[in-house]
């Protein structure tokens, strides 16, 4: 028998998500936060997004390494220099995980910053 607990999933430069409702966790359990066959989401507040056939994290918050909850200027603040000295690897500012920081990575931050994208959680 297991306690009641909230699950949040978090990642170097998406918003932290967390589950719409507690579960009790077990040995080998499990959690979809992929939408019901209702529509509704599983994650609190419906904070995901859908891309094509995915349901993805919302990403851009890239301005510490917990990130603050929000997608907003202090995160194009860290992309930009970033971008300015042409970084590669795995950085906090690459959205798109191609390897490169660019202008592909400003799209994904300029669209959830444009849609004021913030962390819901209860």
């Amino acid at each position: 028998m297991g306690n009641n607990y909230y699950i949040a999933l978090q990642h170097r430069n998406a918003l932290e998500t967390w589950s719409a409702n507690t579960v009790t966790l077990v040995n080998n359990g499990s959690y979809n936060f992929l939408p019901l066959q209702t529509g509704l989401y599983e994650a609190y507040g419906g904070n995901m997004v859908q891309v094509g056939s995915l349901y993805c994290l919302y990403s851009g918050d890239i301005d510490s390494q917990a990130g603050d909850g929000n997608v907003n200027g202090a995160d194009y603040s860290v992309w930009e220099l970033d971008d300015s000295n042409f970084e590669t690897g795995y950085k906090q500012s690459d959205l798109n995980g191609d390897g490169n920081v660019n202008g592909a990575d400003y799209s994904i931050w300029e669209l959830n910053d444009s849609n004021f994208v913030t962390v819901s959680k209860p």
